[in-house]
């Protein structure tokens, strides 16, 4: 076996009182924060160079490498690169660390029975980091290497503190020495953390006599909020296979690093003045996080309440908190308008999400009533001229009277009834007599305030004047804007409603070939059988508008886009095409064709091979989009928006993976930009 010298040992004292020997065995030996020095010490008030020991001779120098807050020896600070000499069992303190020069015991030469000498010291194993570990066992200096009960098994601990985040892995490592004269093989077992943090099972260790071998251990705690920040206490056992009765147990210390992140959301996207809303955040980090929201109003019209909150969510705790918007002033006339605000949700770490919303409001008197009063107000004016010409001309009253009054009153009626059979005063769609007919007022684009308007849940079926069409206690709105169908209590037909269904939309998005019942309906070619009915078949052109689907070969390398007819990707589609990149801003025209304006979708698939690291998702619409990662949703904004930016940091591993992108617009303009690149 190869020694090496060891010409001291460091013992390093906490502020906790917990303590451990290190191995000196090369000059000059560094000691700061930074990765790459010799003894790591992870206080924040120590510098990454902070000091170093020098061995010259007889003599120990302390140099201080010009640190932050100093190193200092009882009340004595030295001076920024001056050597000062170091006695054995003299103190010095860097940051909240006491270290202790000490000379070699004789006892560290022989640890064992029959042992000759103590051939691995710590410099051979790399770096040693030192942290605070309350209620740690001091580790003695004759016991870098530790032995079995009968010193046939030897274990030097490389790593006894390794730090790691979520989502990504480190490895304990440690030397196995088979102190025998035999062959032999060592089984090691690892405790103290989940099996799923494993990556592979614990391997046997095959070592001729008297040979040492590194064992790298490697963890892999998972991106979760399950994987909760703290410190873990490993215990790695290694056992003879030939002599079972020598077992061995070494201890390491795993500290699982905070990481933020959260996902949030605005319930309803749309509302009307003072009507309830909600914010809802969910924690998705493995630390507790405080989390501030905060309304913004750009045109200032709206006083929130609350107007700024703050929420402490445990990791994986979602809250929800209400608000309702009031205005500074009501609007006397005017028709329905609609009003623009964003909610900002920012974390004490990470970048911050917002949400755009509406407010619907309408005037306490429609704008037909302004005119029908100026109307009136000129025929009082006009019949009063007429008056005073009359008495002027000496003519009778009875007749220009009557005259008078017939005219004017009845020319504003008619115009009155003429308008009013038109008029929409909630600017909803409907006209009011279409709504007085169906029951809906007239006065509200929403009747009854579940997230649609009365046009849109004619459109959809839902009723206007219910909040819960299909009775399974989602708003209908809410199930709208989401994946869900509100007029089917379970969308996806697993015998789970869609309020307690975890993934009340799996199966829906795979109904797409279930609309290839169109081939079924082929059944008209037995009635083909009259051959002039074949005619047909050539205006079933639509067949090579399919041609685009026989292109596989760019849709592999591309973007497969497949364009719907209504908001809600149902049905087959109208248009699939390959494109290059999902970068488009039609304005208020359609992307196709075949494929309408306003209240389309459309759905994008590829797949791409990925290195093994964080990638940030951006997407950024006007309207509604969705983000699958291999069918894990990641950002689910399913709602009406201005061009709002989303991101989603995503820890991929090595390989390929598949993206869906979802899209939908539904009035006026129609924008999509979707990108990924390396997380910073």
């Amino acid at each position: 076996m190869n020694a090496q010298t060891v010409l001291a040992y460091l013992r390093v004292t906490a502020a906790t009182g917990s303590d451990r020997a290190v191995a000196i065995t090369q000059s000059p030996f560094s000691i700061g924060r930074a990765e790459h020095n010799d003894l790591i010490l992870t206080a924040h008030q120590v510098s990454r160079h902070h000091a170093s020991l020098r061995f010259e001779g007889d003599l120990i120098y302390l140099v201080d490498m010009q640190s932050e807050n100093g190193t200092w020896i009882g009340t004595e600070q030295l001076e920024a690169n001056q050597p000062r000499s170091l006695a054995y069992h003299e103190v010095f303190r860097i940051g909240p660390y006491q270290l202790q020069l000490e000379p070699i015991p004789e006892t560290s030469r022989s640890s064992r029975p029959d042992a000759e000498t103590v051939p691995l010291a710590a410099a051979e194993a790399g770096p040693v980091k030192a942290e605070s570990t309350s209620g740690s066992t001091p580790q003695p200096m004759g016991a870098l290497i530790e032995f079995s009960p009968k010193g046939h098994i030897g274990v030097l601990l490389k790593t006894p503190l390794v730090t790691v985040k979520p989502g990504e892995s480190t490895n304990i490592s440690l030397v196995i020495i088979n102190q025998s004269q035999q062959p032999d093989g060592f089984h090691l077992t690892l405790a103290g953390v989940p099996d799923q943090w494993l990556p592979a099972p614990p391997p046997v260790i095959e070592l001729p006599a008297d040979v040492r071998e590194e064992v790298n251990l490697t963890i892999h705690p998972p991106r979760s909020p399950e994987t909760r920040t703290g410190r873990y206490r490993v215990s790695i056992q290694i056992t003879s296979r030939s002599l079972p009765a020598e077992t061995i147990e070494v201890r390491a210390e795993l500290i699982i690093a905070p990481y933020a992140a959260f996902s949030s959301a605005l319930h309803p996207p749309r509302t009307g003045v003072n009507d309830p809303a909600q914010v809802v955040v969910r924690n998705d980090g493995n630390a507790s996080q405080v989390f501030t929201v905060k309304w913004l109003d750009p045109e200032e019209r709206y006083e929130f309440r609350p107007a700024e909150l703050q929420m402490t969510l445990m990791p994986g705790e979602t809250a929800a908190s209400e608000f309702r918007a009031v205005p500074h002033r009501r609007r006397w006339f005017g028709g329905s308008r609609l009003d623009v605000y964003s909610v900002r949700v920012t974390p004490e770490e990470g970048p911050d999400q917002s949400h755009t919303g509406q407010i619907v409001t309408t005037g306490v008197l429609p704008t037909w009533t302004v005119a029908l009063f100026l109307l009136v107000t000129l025929c009082g004016v006009a019949s009063g001229v007429g008056a005073l010409a009359l008495i002027n001309t000496g003519a009778t009253t009875p007749t220009p009277t009557t005259i008078l009054t017939a005219t004017p009153v009845i020319t504003p009626t008619i115009t009155l009834t003429a308008t009013v059979s038109g008029l929409d005063s909630d600017g909803d769609g409907l006209s009011d007599e279409e709504e007085i007919r169906l029951g809906t007022d007239p006065r509200s684009p929403d009747t009854d305030r579940d997230g649609l308007t009365d046009l849109d849940e004619m459109r959809r079926g839902t009723s206007p004047t219910l909040i819960d069409s299909d009775g399974d206690t989602l708003l209908d709105g809410q199930e709208a804007f989401g994946c869900s169908d509100p007029r089917n209590p379970d969308t996806d037909g697993d015998g789970l409603g869609d309020n307690v269904d975890p993934d009340p939309c799996r199966l829906p998005t795979i109904t797409p070939p279930p609309t290839a019942t169109p081939i079924p309906t082929s059944t008209p070619f037995p009635t083909n059988t009259p051959v002039p009915t074949l005619t047909p078949l050539p205006t079933a052109t639509p067949l090579p508008t399919n041609t685009p689907v026989p292109t596989p070969t760019p849709v592999i390398l591309d973007w497969r886009g497949e364009y719907y007819g209504n908001p809600n990707l149902l049905d087959a589609p109208l248009v699939t095409r390959n494109d290059i990149d999902i970068n488009f801003n039609w304005g208020r025209t359609a992307p196709d064709p075949s494929v309408p304006a306003d209240n389309f979708s459309a759905r994008w698939t590829r797949t791409l091979n990925f290195e093994s690291r964080v990638y940030r998702f951006s997407i950024q619409a006007d309207d509604g989009v969705r983000v699958f990662i291999d069918d894990s949703l990641i950002i689910n904004e399913w709602h009406p928006a201005t061009p709002q930016m989303y991101t989603a940091d995503v820890n991929l591993a090595a390989g390929a993976h598949v993206i869906r992108v979802e899209f939908y617009e539904g009035v006026f303009d129609a924008y999509v930009l979707f990108k990924f690149e390396p997380a910073p």
